[in-house]
């Protein structure tokens, strides 16, 4: 999408795209050199005398804007004259026809031969909108057959500056200038004149029928006549297209009824519609809550499975502590136990094993004693029960 810009120009003197500079090369008669006409935006008048190529620098305009198959070379010349002008002869640059010797009839005498090649190129300049567009047409031959390259540029190309010093192949000539960023290169002339005709405002190829209709005028007998034949469609094509507009006129009426009416029921149906998008985003609200739902034991699983992984994790470290501990423990209860038998070998070394006798024959008799007691209370009860006075001494 091309940017909008505002026209900048004082008054209308210069409105719009203006021709500021047209050079050829090797272009009919303009042999060699490069031929500049510099109008600079300004209204122009080529003269001079017949043959001084007045009609070759017009015809190469118009060969820079108007389609190869409805050009007329040097129209405003008599009609044998135009027809002996071609874009082959222009390349060659053809200057006159000497009868030859064993034909007798005339052959044409060229200013170069096929190996050279010709530039058409012509600047123009929007001051309103500080535009700038190049156009350019660079022609070769190959097997007697003119080839054709096409070159719009948003940037000032002079044929000197960008479209000499290339070497010998033309192709070289098009890839130095397809390198330039505001420069493309066609090789058909409808993609060509599609841009400039762009560039230029959206001009159509009838406009620039009608400039080359303009150009080639020689002169006006009947300026009504003139502006019919040029400017206004055809008598008969308008009645054609008037009786068509009356014969699909009911077409055209049932047409804008149905559109009518379609028109009307998508207005009854848009609430429908509406509603129906509600309903469809409420139901895929619900899929995704459902969703969500049954995704919580999940959700909820995976936190109690990291609170499980921290408590697992912790008490292995107190496992490992305790066990750190137990083993402290032990070690020192295997020392205690060593200190225990090496005290207790030292006591049964210093008797210790007479009180140990002694200990056991305590125990022994105090369970003697416990059974005597017993004995003696059975016998107290006897007696107790026999109504005898109790035994104080055993």
């Amino acid at each position: 999408m091309e940017e909008m810009l505002l026209d900048f120009a004082t008054d209308d003197t210069s409105a719009g795209f203006r021709l500021h500079k047209f050079e050829v090369l090797n272009w009919g008669t303009f042999d060699r050199n490069i031929w500049n006409m510099p109008p600079g935006g300004c209204s122009s008048l080529v003269t001079g005398d017949i043959g001084s190529g007045k009609t070759t620098l017009v015809d190469g305009i118009a060969t820079l804007l108007v389609p190869p198959g409805k050009i007329s070379y040097n129209k405003t010349a008599s009609s044998d004259a135009g027809k002996e002008r071609t874009l082959y002869t222009y390349i060659r640059g053809e200057f006159k026809k000497l009868r030859g010797e064993e034909s007798g009839k005339g052959e044409a005498q060229y200013l170069r031969d096929e190996n050279a090649y010709s530039v058409l190129l012509a600047y123009f300049y929007n001051e309103g909108f500080n535009q700038q567009v190049t156009l350019a047409q660079v022609f070769s031959i190959r097997n007697h057959k003119v080839e054709t390259f096409y070159v719009v540029s948003n940037d000032a190309l002079s044929i000197g500056g960008d479209f000499t010093g290339f070497g010998t192949d033309i192709k070289g000539l098009k890839d130095r200038l397809s390198k330039g960023p505001n420069t493309k290169i066609y090789s058909a002339f409808s993609e060509y004149s599609s841009r400039f005709r762009q560039i230029f405002g959206g001009l159509s190829e009838e406009a620039f029928l009608l400039f080359r209709d303009t150009i080639s005028t020689k002169e006006i007998k009947d300026l009504t006549g003139f502006v019919q034949a040029l400017m206004l469609e055809k008598s008969e094509k308008t009645i054609e297209t008037i009786e068509d507009l009356c014969n699909n006129f009911d077409n055209l009426n049932q047409s804008y009824n149905a559109v009518i009416k379609a028109k009307d029921q998508i207005d009854l149906l848009r609430p429908i519609a509406s509603q129906g998008e509600r309903y469809y985003e409420q139901e895929r609200l619900l899929a995704r809550i459902l969703t969500s739902r049954k995704a919580v034991p999940s959700y909820f699983a995976r936190f109690a499975k990291t609170l499980r992984e921290e408590q697992i994790l912790k008490t292995s470290e107190a496992i490992e502590k305790t066990n750190s501990k137990i083993g402290i423990l032990r070690d020192r209860l295997n020392k205690n136990r060593q200190t225990a038998g090496v005290l207790q070998a030292n006591i049964d070394k210093a008797g210790g094993g007479l009180l140990k006798q002694l200990e056991e024959q305590c125990i022994f008799l105090t369970s003697e004693s416990d059974k005597k007691r017993k004995v003696w209370d059975d016998y107290q009860k006897c007696l107790q029960t026999l109504k005898r006075a109790p035994v104080s001494t055993a």
